[in-house]
């Protein structure tokens, strides 16, 4: 145990969690201070983060490096936290599989925030330090991972990148239907019940205070379980259109063949 609790009261607390499941977030804001710390030079490693180029190739990998190091430490502050893996295959390295001790009670009440299924409580994290948002590839290729790989024990996947997701709000514009990364996001959670959240750089703020981190993958959560409500259908399946005026003489072409 840790954090200077015993053993009674922190299954005291799982209670109390679990009472609050599903709750507005100030109902959890207190028990996030406690199952989440903060690393204490995270506020250094954000604002030197910030400041790095990204004008060469070599200049592009050393911010994805800290990105990455950011990532690692905010997870590691988790409660419950047992291990902190990293995959390599043929295709790509997997960024970050977090992992929980099942007996923690710790770990438990960290499963509560986020609701993660006892059976499926790993987190898998992606990391993009690209200078634009992550796109509906990045997502499906996430989805790829869960569904395949890691289908036994992920229970949610996180995307981390700085400028967010397509198809988000932006200042600009809010966002009053579904489209492109955002629909993946919440077409692959109503089909398989596994969340896929997208982290930018207003939650990677958040990394820097106690709670912050479990807060904002709370909040992101809700929000997307929220977005299962929008009065818009959602085609799981594609939908025929005309094809693009560049490729009508391949159609002209066809039909004078038959």
């Amino acid at each position: 145990m840790s954090g200077g609790f015993d053993r009674a009261t922190y299954f005291e607390l799982i209670r109390v969690a679990g009472e609050l499941r599903g709750a507005e977030a100030p109902a959890k804001d207190p028990l996030a201070d406690l199952f989440c710390k903060a690393h204490p030079n995270m506020g250094n490693e954000l604002a030197a983060f910030s400041e790095m180029p990204a004008s060469s190739s070599t200049a592009r990998v050393a911010r994805g490096h800290a990105l990455e190091a950011i990532v690692a430490l905010a997870f590691a502050g988790l409660g419950g936290v047992r291990e902190l893996k990293s995959f390599a295959a043929a295709g790509a390295q997997y960024d970050l599989l977090v992992g929980g001790a099942v007996l923690d009670p710790a770990w438990a009440c960290v499963r509560n925030f986020l609701d993660l299924p006892a059976d499926r409580d790993d987190v898998l994290v992606e990391v993009k330090a690209t200078e634009g948002p992550i796109t509906s590839q990045q997502v499906l290729r996430l989805c790829a991972l869960i569904s395949g790989p890691f289908a036994p024990s992920v229970g949610l996947g996180v995307l981390v990148c700085p400028s967010g997701a397509t198809g988000h709000p932006t200042p600009g514009r809010r966002a009053p239907s579904l489209r492109q990364a955002r629909l993946h996001q919440v077409l692959y959670e109503a089909k398989t019940g596994t969340p896929i959240v997208v982290l930018d750089q207003s939650d990677m703020d958040a990394f820097a205070v106690a709670g912050g981190l479990l807060r904002r993958l709370s909040f992101r959560r809700r929000e997307l379980q929220q977005l299962h409500g929008l009065s818009e259908p959602i085609m799981e399946g594609p939908i025929e259109v005309d094809l693009p005026s560049h490729m009508t003489a391949a159609a002209e072409w066809l039909r004078a063949k038959r």
